[in-house]
């Protein structure tokens, strides 16, 4: 790839990986707030003088990104790098968990599938990340953890911070 080719990345973890594993020198690697792409949006109309931009998403994703750039006249195309393909999960008996804990909105599309007349029980749900958390709620299911959030900065603090707070 050209040394004046840019990246711009949904998150820093994103933009630390790119700038662990390439040839860094004159790169420019940018990254917007993971929970907010307007960040991205405004770095992407800033740096509007590229000629292509190639967007690198999962095959199940947000339409957000593709969106801004299909409205706003970018001349982008897709590459689709990864599917999730969910594992056979039946000889596990749900109801026997305390909680189940989600890091992206495919656990939840296995958990359809896998069990497709589930119901709650007294399972608790977690999810790290907004989009794994929405998911959980479309599917009707009761959130009981969530991170990141201010002051929990990982799903094992909050993890944490639930269990004292629900053994009071």
């Amino acid at each position: 790839m050209s040394q004046e080719t840019k990246f711009f990345c949904t998150s820093e973890a994103i933009a630390l990986y790119l700038q662990k594993y390439m040839q860094y020198r004159k790169r420019k690697v940018f990254f917007g707030d993971p929970n907010n792409n307007k960040e991205l949006r405004n770095l992407l109309f800033k740096h509007r003088d590229a000629t292509r931009f190639l967007y690198i998403c999962a095959e199940v994703r947000k339409d957000e990104i593709p969106s801004f750039m299909q409205a706003n006249g970018f001349n982008y195309a897709e590459g689709v790098m990864y599917k999730t393909v969910p594992v056979d999960l039946k000889s596990f008996k749900l109801e026997s968990f305390d909680m189940v804990l989600f890091f992206s909105p495919s656990g939840i599309i296995s958990l359809k599938q896998n069990f497709p007349k589930f119901n709650q029980f007294k399972v608790r749900w977690g999810a790290y990340g907004k989009t794994t958390a929405d998911a959980i709620i479309d599917e009707g299911l009761e959130l009981h953890l969530m991170a990141p959030l201010e002051g929990m900065p990982s799903i094992v603090v909050g993890l944490d911070n639930y269990l004292k707070e629900s053994n009071k």
